[in-house]
């Protein structure tokens, strides 16, 4: 004999939303480990990475103003990294630049995935739908 046990559309309605949840949770994490791919995850990183491109920037407006060096005094993180990396301030300034760059590139880009896949979760109406927008989010996620 077969017992069928009817749920509740209550019932059913908490366990989507916590498979999507679980998604976006499985959604995030994924975008994180792809993006590592790129920048550094430690604790204030971002500040940094933010602070070398406006002494980068401001470096070579100067650079262009004079046929001497510029001195590196008032640039205390390009200072530290061009003696860590035996670069010139000039040298380090141009990689900074590519690099923040990159990362406008193919930042934007992940991001809309990663919000875009949020979006269809949030519409979702099944475990087996929020499990091939997961599958699809990661191989789109892929490119990069």
């Amino acid at each position: 004999m077969i017992i069928t046990i009817a749920r509740s559309p209550t019932s059913q309605s908490a366990e989507l939303e916590t498979l999507k949840a679980d998604g976006m949770d499985k959604i995030n994490a994924y975008a994180g480990k792809i993006r590592r791919k790129y920048i550094s995850d430690i604790i204030g990183q971002d500040m940094m990475y933010l602070r070398k491109e406006q002494e980068a920037i401001e470096y070579l407006r100067l650079s262009a103003l004079t046929a001497d060096p510029v001195s590196l005094d008032d640039f205390p993180f390009l200072r530290r990294e061009a003696l860590a990396l035996g670069q010139s301030g000039y040298e380090l300034s141009q990689v900074i630049l590519y690099q923040a760059q990159l990362w406008l590139d193919i930042g934007p880009r992940m991001e809309g995935l990663r919000v875009g896949a949020g979006d269809d979760l949030s519409r979702a109406l099944s475990g087996p739908e929020i499990d091939l927008i997961i599958s699809d989010f990661e191989t789109n996620m892929g490119i990069f």
